[in-house]
């Protein structure tokens, strides 16, 4: 039998400023990187990836992605790696701000998951509301 474990956390506790700072911060990301995408479709789909990719889905899979970004099917999230048209090196040497995504790595929030890329490029409530936060 499985024994209960007690979680305690240490180290400073991730306030709402801060998840709303990284949910700003990854729409900043996406717009630096989305003019390097060849089309509209993989340009918006692959915020929904990078939500996925930092959320708490347990499995980084096609279907999970899916999922977590509301689709039905992963042929979306299995076209952007497989076939889109995009310029892979230039998303690659894109200067990354590296503590604030160890940041997101490291706390995971799950209420990130809450701002998604709607099908018309539409802001999002969070983003939203982490600017009347502010």
């Amino acid at each position: 039998m499985k024994q209960n474990q007690h979680i305690i956390l240490a180290g400073p506790r991730t306030t709402a400023v801060e998840v709303c700072r990284w949910a700003q911060e990854l729409v900043r990301l996406h717009a630096r990187i989305g003019p390097r995408f060849a089309r509209p479709e993989p340009r918006l789909r692959v915020l929904a990836y990078l939500q996925g990719i930092l959320s708490e889905t347990e499995r980084k899979n096609g279907w999970q992605l899916a999922e977590h970004a509301g689709e039905t099917r992963p042929d979306g999230m299995q076209r952007l790696l497989g076939s889109a048209v995009w310029d892979t090196e230039g998303v690659r040497d894109e200067p990354l701000v590296p503590t604030r995504l160890s940041n997101w790595a490291k706390s995971s929030p799950s209420w990130l998951s809450m701002k998604r890329a709607s099908p018309n490029g539409a802001g999002s409530r969070l983003v939203s509301a982490c600017s009347i936060a502010e």
